[in-house]
């Protein structure tokens, strides 16, 4: 269990995320969904701890996450992936390569600083490209790879981890249906196969109806919805995005993304 306690995050005089309270099973698949500047983003990189709260806490276990420095945080870092919406890939180097550097927290500073893997961990990494469906192109370098090919690397390099949670921000920016409705596949068997929580944040609630057991909206940085993905009306959509969000309702995605599941 991972319990969001009354957590906040300011930005000078903006509140990106206010007194957010949430808790969230080990092994489920949780959207958090809302409009551009609602602070889903902010809120999962305070989660992985990239940034701090201004206020509140993360718990894990009765551990404050929040209040984690040195060895306990570069620990958490490790159980907590990042996929980043912009992927954070260096594109003039192989897939394997940069599937390889999301193993460098764990390791020992010598071997992160020289860059040696051994064996086992190259294993490690080809086996978690192997998951996503990019084996073939682990000597490619990722500059050459499409969009949905990238998504997949960095999901790849998130995995390799072995991580207990993974966090996708926007994991279907960019991508066309049938793309979004594959990535999106992978992020769910990871989850159901593997028993990993992962938490994505989502700009169009249709993705997260088909993909996932529960959603979380935000506006404004503050929760107003927060239960099954069948309880999401035209009420919640409007709650939650204001008139836009009547433009959810009859997108064709949901059935796309259900089919590919």
């Amino acid at each position: 269990m991972l319990k969001i306690d009354k957590l906040s995050r300011r930005f000078g005089q903006n509140m990106v995320v206010n007194a957010a309270c949430v808790e969230i099973p080990d092994g489920q698949m949780l959207g958090v969904i809302g409009p551009t500047g609602a602070g889903k983003s902010t809120l999962l990189r305070m989660i992985s701890r990239l940034i701090d709260p201004t206020e509140g806490r993360i718990l894990r276990a009765d551990v404050d996450i929040a209040q984690l420095t040195g060895r306990d945080l570069r620990e958490w870092r490790s159980d907590c992936a990042m996929m980043a919406a912009q992927f954070n890939l260096v594109g003039q180097v192989s897939a394997m390569t940069n599937v390889l550097s999301g193993l460098l927290a764990g390791m020992p500073h010598w071997r992160t600083k020289a860059r040696i893997f051994t064996p086992r961990e190259r294993a490690q990494a080809m086996q978690a490209l192997a998951r996503v469906g990019m084996a073939h192109a682990a000597q490619q370098r990722v500059a050459v790879l499409s969009q949905a090919g990238q998504k997949r690397v960095a999901i790849a390099r998130a995995l390799a981890q072995q991580p207990k949670f993974l966090l996708a921000d926007d994991p279907a920016a960019q991508l066309d249906p049938q793309q979004t409705a594959d990535v999106m596949a992978v992020l769910r068997a990871i989850n159901r196969q593997d028993g990993v929580t992962v938490i994505c944040a989502l700009g169009d609630p249709q993705i997260a109806i088909a993909s996932c057991d529960r959603i979380i909206g935000l506006r404004e940085g503050r929760i107003v919805f927060d239960g099954a993905p069948d309880a999401l009306g035209r009420a919640q959509l409007y709650d939650i995005y204001g008139a836009a969000g009547y433009a959810f309702i009859d997108a064709p995605i949901a059935m796309e993304m259900v089919s590919a599941a």
